[in-house]
């Protein structure tokens, strides 16, 4: 949805797919950090 976004709905092509693609890969890194850094992961059943 973002890469169809940036790259055919606000004319930016291959380089707004890319910005897309950067993006959606640091907010996933900020919530992995956030869980990572709350430390309920530990108390998960396995």
């Amino acid at each position: 949805m973002g890469g169809w976004s940036f790259g055919v709905h606000l004319l930016r092509g291959l380089v707004g797919i890319w910005v897309a693609t950067a993006l959606d890969e640091c907010s996933h890194g900020l919530v992995f950090f956030g869980r990572w850094h709350q430390g309920t992961w530990r108390r998960a059943l396995i």
